[in-house]
C-alpha cells in the first residue's frame, strides 16, 4: 500500500510504500516528519508554497499575488550601442576564427613544405651518390 506525503518546503507530493514491521505486525509508513507531512496543500494556494509547523497548516501566495508577480516582462529593447557593440563582438569572433583557420593551413604548408625539403635533400644525396658511381666507372676504363 502506498501513502502520499508531501515536502513541507515546497509542497512537492511524494508516494511512500509501506513497511511492515515484524515486531508489532502492522504496516507503518516510516518519513521524517520535520521535512515532510502528510497534510495535503489546500488547492487554492500557488506558489511559493510552504508548510508552517506552528500553524501546522499550508501558506502560499494567493492566485491575484500569484498573478503579479508572475506578470510577463516586457521585451527588453538594446540601445543603438548595444547593438553596435553586440555587431563588433561578433565580427571579432568571425575574424578570429578566420586567424585561426589560416594559421592550421600555414601550419599545415609549413609541413608539407618540409615534408618536399627533405625528399628534395634524399634526391640531391642520391644523385650525388649517382654521379659518384659514374666518376668511378669513367676513371676505371
Amino acid at each position: 500500500m502506498y501513502k502520499q506525503i508531501f515536502e513541507k518546503k515546497n509542497g512537492n507530493p511524494i508516494l511512500l510504500e509501506e513497511r511492515f514491521d515484524e515486531i508489532s505486525m502492522v504496516a507503518v509508513f516510516d518519513y521524517d516528519k520535520e521535512i515532510y507531512t502528510d497534510k495535503k496543500p489546500s488547492s487554492d494556494l500557488y506558489q511559493p508554497i510552504q508548510f508552517d509547523n506552528d500553524l501546522n497548516d499550508w501558506v502560499g501566495s494567493s492566485f491575484d499575488e500569484w498573478i503579479e508577480t508572475n506578470k510577463p516582462r516586457t521585451p527588453y529593447n538594446p540601445e543603438k550601442v548595444e547593438l553596435q557593440l553586440a555587431q563588433t563582438q561578433m565580427q571579432l569572433a568571425k575574424t578570429a576564427m578566420q586567424l585561426q583557420k589560416s594559421q592550421k593551413e600555414i601550419a599545415s604548408i609549413v609541413i608539407e613544405l618540409s615534408k618536399k625539403d627533405e625528399r628534395i635533400k634524399i634526391l640531391e644525396q642520391q644523385q650525388a651518390n649517382t654521379l659518384l658511381e659514374i666518376a668511378k666507372l669513367k676513371g676505371e676504363n
